[in-house]
């Protein structure tokens, strides 16, 4: 006995207000896309026109990245774009992204740790991959604050491999 199978849109009965949902679906994707494109294009701008690291003094990094990790506790990712824009003509972005020396980690330990994942993706775009390594002062990976924050872009199976964070969050 043959028998066939036919799945089309006239057999499943597909309204219109579910073509209508996948639709808005298609064009928030899209929209989050150039959102996205946007943010990356403000931080590259934003680090082309960075000052030299030649000379700065540590005193005054310390201060950006005291000020950056403040914004990225209490504020969203187009302020923390915004304050990026503002530090570097002061100081270099490259070098704050990969300060290691506040009390609770980096910056991609903050961001982590309040589970600001628009500011860790925008900070792993940024930071040399070795820090993404790094630990804090109490051993902790920024990867073990965002499972201990039970960040929502960790899954079970993505915590026996962290590896998978990266591939999540990088474009």
């Amino acid at each position: 006995m043959d028998v066939k199978l036919s799945i089309g849109e006239e057999d499943v009965g597909m309204s219109n207000p579910i073509k209508e949902e996948v639709k808005k679906d298609e064009m928030d994707s899209l929209k989050e896309e150039e959102i996205w494109r946007s943010r990356r294009e403000r931080m590259n701008n934003a680090l082309e026109a960075a000052g030299t690291t030649a000379g700065q003094e540590p005193e005054k990094l310390y201060a950006a990245a005291r000020r950056l990790a403040d914004i990225i506790e209490g504020a969203d990712v187009e302020e923390f774009i915004s304050m990026i824009e503002k530090l570097a003509v002061q100081v270099d972005p490259w070098v704050i992204f990969n300060f290691q020396v506040l009390s609770r980690g980096s910056l991609l330990h903050i961001a982590a740790a309040t589970g600001k994942v628009d500011i860790l993706r925008l900070l792993l775009d940024h930071v040399a991959d070795h820090r993404i390594a790094n630990k804090n002062d109490w051993g902790d990976t920024p990867l073990h604050i965002a499972a201990k924050a039970g960040a929502c872009l960790l899954d079970e199976p993505r915590l026996a491999d962290g590896s998978n964070l990266l591939a999540e969050l990088r474009p």
